[in-house]
C-alpha cells in the first residue's frame, strides 16, 4: 500500500483546488497553494492550512531528518487563509513543486499531534487517505479498514487490507503460490517460472518514472546534459 493510500502530499490527488489544478506562481520565490475543501484527517479533523504549514516548516528546519536537505529550500510557509497558504523559498526554486509531491511533504495533523505528543503519533498515525490503521504488530502485520469520510469518495475494491511483513523470499513466494496471500512484491528472478505457470498467479510490471540513482561522469561531453538535468531536477 503506497503512501497515497493513507495520507496524501500537498500536491496529490487534488487536495489542492480543482483536480489536478496548478498552483499560482505570485513571484520568483513564492507560490500560493488553494487547498481542497472538505478533506478530513482518519479522526475527523479537518485539513487545513495549518495541517501544511506544520509538517513542511518542520522538515526545512529539522536537520535531523532525513528529507531534510530536499526541502531545506523552504524559508516559510505564510498561511493566507483556512484553505490557503503561501510556500515561500530562500532563492529562486525550479523544482519546488516536484519537491512538494515527494514522501517527506507528507501532510500531517498538527492539533493532534500537538495535543497526543509525536510518540503517540508514532503509534496511532492519522492520514487523509481511503484505508485507516485500525492495527499494527511490529514485525508482523499492519491491518487497515476502508474510510468512509475519503475527500474523493469511498473506494470499494477492499474493505480491509493486510500487510504482512515476510521477509524471506522463499516463504514470501509460497505464501503467494499457497493463497496464503493476493499479492506479493520482490519476486526473485529465479521464481518467475513457477508463479507463471502455477494456478490462479501471474507476474505483473509496471513502468517506474522513479530514478533511484543517476551518475553522469564530469567530462565536457556531459556538460550540456548535466545542465538540462540540473534545469529540470535541480541536481546534476
Amino acid at each position: 500500500m503506497g503512501n497515497q493510500n493513507f495520507h496524501s502530499s500537498v500536491f496529490f490527488l487534488g487536495l489542492f483546488g480543482q483536480p489536478h489544478s496548478i498552483s499560482e506562481i505570485v513571484d520568483d520565490t513564492t507560490i500560493e497553494v488553494v487547498l481542497k475543501q472538505g478533506v478530513k484527517f482518519h479522526n475527523g479533523d479537518e485539513f487545513t492550512a495549518e495541517d501544511v504549514k506544520f509538517p513542511l516548516e518542520r522538515i526545512a528546519t529539522d536537520s535531523s531528518l532525513k528529507e531534510n536537505p530536499n526541502y531545506k529550500q523552504i524559508k516559510e510557509v505564510k498561511i493566507i487563509d483556512a484553505y490557503t497558504v503561501q510556500i515561500i523559498t530562500h532563492a529562486q526554486e525550479p523544482s519546488i513543486i516536484h519537491r512538494l509531491a515527494r514522501l517527506g511533504s507528507g501532510m500531517l495533523p498538527k492539533k493532534y499531534i500537538v495535543e497526543n505528543g509525536w510518540d503517540y503519533f508514532l503509534e496511532n498515525p492519522i492520514g487523509t487517505g481511503p484505508y485507516k490503521l485500525v492495527e499494527w504488530v511490529r514485525d508482523d502485520r499492519i491491518v487497515f479498514e476502508l474510510f468512509d469520510d475519503y475527500f474523493i469518495g469511498k473506494v470499494d475494491e477492499w474493505d480491509k487490507v493486510t500487510l504482512c511483513v515476510i521477509p524471506e523470499n522463499s516463504t514470501r513466494v509460497s505464501e503467494l503460490l499457497a493463497g496464503g496471500v493476493d499479492i506479493a512484491t520482490n519476486i526473485p528472478p529465479a521464481d518467475w517460472e513457477r508463479v507463471e505457470i502455477n494456478e490462479g498467479t501471474s507476474l505483473k510490471q509496471e513502468v517506474s518514472n522513479r530514478t533511484l540513482f543517476l551518475v553522469l561522469r564530469a567530462t565536457e561531453r556531459n556538460v550540456i546534459l548535466c545542465w538540462i538535468l540540473w534545469l529540470l531536477v535541480g541536481q546534476c
